[in-house]
This record gives C-alpha cells, sequence and structure tokens, in this order.
C-alpha cells in the first residue's frame, strides 16, 4: 500500500470521485457528494437520502484504500434498487455484478 505523509484532501477525494464517475459511470453519479468523515465499524457509507458517500477519515494516508473503497460505495450509489435496503451489509448478486464489471473496465488496475 502507498502512503501519503500529508494525506489526501477532501479536495483530492472530490477529484478522484469526479475521474472514476466519468470512467467507469459514464457521469450518472451527478449530484451527489463524497467526503472524509469519522465512522465507526465501515470504511465507506453510501447515503441516499443526502447523496453523499462518506470515506473513514483515517484512511486519508492511504489513497490506494480510499479508491477501493470510494468504488465500492460508488457501486452502491449507482444500483438505485438499493436505496431500500435497511442493512449495510447487504451485497446482493446485483451489486456483485456491478464489482465484477468494475474490474472487468480496469477500475481496480494498480490499486488490488
Amino acid at each position: 500500500m502507498k502512503r501519503n505523509r500529508n494525506g489526501m484532501t477532501d479536495k483530492n477525494l472530490r477529484l478522484q470521485f469526479n475521474m472514476f464517475n466519468k470512467k467507469f459511470f459514464d457521469g450518472k453519479l451527478y449530484g451527489w457528494n463524497v467526503e472524509f468523515k469519522k465512522l465507526k465499524s465501515m470504511l465507506g457509507l453510501c447515503v441516499y437520502d443526502n447523496r453523499t458517500i462518506y470515506i473513514l477519515d483515517k484512511l486519508r494516508d492511504l489513497p490506494d484504500v480510499v479508491c477501493v473503497t470510494l468504488l465500492h460505495e460508488m457501486a452502491h450509489a449507482a444500483l438505485p434498487d438499493y436505496e431500500s435496503y435497511q442493512h449495510f451489509d447487504d451485497h446482493e448478486p446485483l451489486f456483485h455484478a456491478k464489482i465484477h464489471e468494475l474490474y472487468m473496465m480496469g477500475a481496480y488496475d494498480g490499486l488490488l
């Protein structure tokens, strides 16, 4: 894992989100926000109510982990059916298919 001494900023996170959105999601996640936040027992969280993806702030100095987590949460955001799910650990076949699609598109190249 690559470590960044200065840590990833919210601006860096937004730029990474925009790049992933354009390259792997055809810009369909327009209007979503992304920010670092203190989270308990999870690396990331996708909240449909306010269209925000939160990434654990302690990951700031691990950009590869931030990117993998961001792609994971963006996959949730790209699947509107997930709005009705009540469980954070609900990764049904549709979600797994989206992750596989991202993998096949090269989204994880250099990260895994």
